[in-house]
């Protein structure tokens, strides 16, 4: 308790100093350009990464910004945003979405945001779990410690001959379906609160689709790291949560920020009363904070805390749950980049990030 206090004394203390400091207002030149009522539009989706590897697939949006003149009209990116998604990746990623955002709810001050997703991965990394996974090196089966990944990868994962059966160790197979649901209603101007449900399910396999019920007698190519430590929650299952959270939000325009900041606060809990077979407690604290400088140069920062306890799944533990958007980490493009997926994976864990983004051009 004293944890979740003192993230909320944070809290408060960001958004007295955010209240004075700033105020959201959409440029008056973001606010030109807006559409007035209904409009489709699309994007297509094309990265690459080297967990994932090339990824391709689309996501059309129908939008609805009301008519120029309205009170909300420069003070809302949209009213209603729906958009579907395909995506999926040449090593067997895909992450397939409906989703729905609508402001001002039947003509009130409630946001409401759903979503249905159908995730799956052949090749999701497990590199164990808490700090001696951050203090130490990578470690093979034999015991043998490297001091890269580079050479891990090239003498143990790559390697010759019968141990070219290790060259998944730290890799598994999932599917998860999830559906969530959070509601925003308005405390006072740029306070929010928020109330929210996930429903998910996941199914975990081996990397070749066996079972991880060996009955004592593993084989070495259904010897990964996931098999060996069995971490709570390999076997799979539903979580359930339900959380609560206060959000502070001054962004001008929330899906490209140039000035602002975004401070928020949530708390989500997993029980058997809520369908979920796993009882647990997840308390995380975000900061984001944008200044852009000669209408080309925006230098955004963020600051996230997420702190879980009792019976979490390891493949749950990753998560940030922020309020409007959650993530996986540590590791990867979204959250620490230049390191593998979910390559620090901790009860407790911090993110700082500091970047500078250039808008080269406009369509």
């Amino acid at each position: 308790m004293k944890k979740i206090f003192g993230i909320l004394l944070m809290v408060c203390t960001f958004v007295f100093v955010g209240h004075i400091l700033f105020a959201d207002q959409m440029s008056q030149e973001d606010c030109d350009k807006k559409k007035e009522g209904w409009y489709i539009t699309g994007l297509p989706l094309i990265n690459f990464s080297s967990d994932t590897g090339v990824g391709y697939g689309v996501r059309l949006y129908l939008y609805y910004n009301g008519e120029r003149g309205q009170d909300y009209f420069c003070t809302t990116p949209y009213l209603t945003q729906i958009y579907a998604q395909f995506f999926q990746t040449t090593n067997d990623y895909y992450y397939h979405e409906l989703h729905w955002d609508q402001f001002n709810l039947f003509g009130t001050d409630f946001r409401i945001q759903a979503a249905l997703l159908y995730e799956g991965n052949s090749n999701a990394n497990y590199f164990g779990i808490g700090g001696d996974t951050t203090r130490g090196h990578l470690t093979d089966y034999y015991g043998n410690v490297y001091g890269s990944y580079s050479d891990y990868r090239e003498d143990f994962l790559v390697g010759t001959g019968i141990d070219r059966e290790f060259y998944k160790f730290n890799t598994y197979k999932f599917i998860r379906p999830k559906f969530t649901l959070d509601l925003y209603g308005q405390i006072m101007a740029n306070l929010n609160y928020i109330v929210g449900v996930k429903f998910s399910w996941v199914d975990i396999t081996t990397w070749n689709g066996s079972s991880f019920e060996l009955n004592g007698n593993k084989h070495r190519s259904q010897y990964t790291l996931l098999a060996l430590e069995e971490p709570r929650g390999f076997a799979g299952g539903w979580v359930n949560t339900l959380r609560f959270g206060v959000a502070y939000n001054t962004l001008d325009f929330e899906p490209d920020p140039k000035s602002g900041m975004n401070i928020d606060y949530s708390l989500e809990m997993s029980q058997s009363f809520f369908g979920s077979d796993y009882r647990f407690y997840r308390s995380t604290f975000g900061a984001r904070y944008f200044i852009t400088f000669f209408d080309r140069l925006t230098l955004a920062s963020r600051l996230a805390y997420t702190s879980a306890w009792e019976d979490v799944p390891f493949y749950d533990m990753s998560e940030f749950s922020f309020p409007f958007d959650r993530q996986s980490g540590l590791g990867g493009n979204r959250t620490l980049r230049g390191y593998k997926d979910d390559r620090f994976v901790g009860r407790t864990m911090t993110l700082v990030n500091l970047e500078a983004r250039v808008k080269v051009c406009e369509i």
